[in-house]
């Protein structure tokens, strides 16, 4: 369904913008391994469940990086499953000199914020696809 994709042509992105962005339940972690904090294999990993979702006729969905997100925070007036204030998301890049590979940038899309978070805690994600 179209009506649930927002395009975003200044980035040549797609965003999810179904109804399940704004269910609490729609929580994922970077990974359930927390010996191997790269293994994002298990099925309640964002990047398993980007990889897996086929919404319109799509199915090359990703998780968003920072400079991505970043801008769904800038366009919030534009989404129709509007992201709640406060909620954390996940983006797809590891925190940079993060010995321990432990951490991803997240952010608080109603602030803009971008934050460090732990890879073994669940947050929201809304995909995207490059056009």
């Amino acid at each position: 369904n179209v009506t649930e994709i927002l395009t975003d042509h200044d980035k040549k992105i797609m965003w999810q913008d179904d109804a399940s962005m704004t269910s609490q339940g729609s929580i994922y972690y970077w990974t359930k391994n927390s010996s191997d904090y790269s293994d994002q294999s298990h099925e309640d990993t964002a990047y398993t469940y980007c990889n897996n979702l086929a919404l319109g006729v799509f199915s090359d969905w990703r998780m968003p990086t920072r400079d991505e997100l970043l801008s769904i925070a800038k366009n919030n007036s534009n989404i129709k499953n509007s992201p709640q204030y406060g909620v954390l998301y996940f983006t797809s890049e590891s925190v940079d000199n993060d010995t321990s590979n432990s951490k991803a940038y997240g952010m608080n899309i109603g602030t803009g914020g971008i934050l460090e978070l732990s890879k073994t805690f669940g947050y929201h994600i809304r995909c995207v696809r490059s056009f």
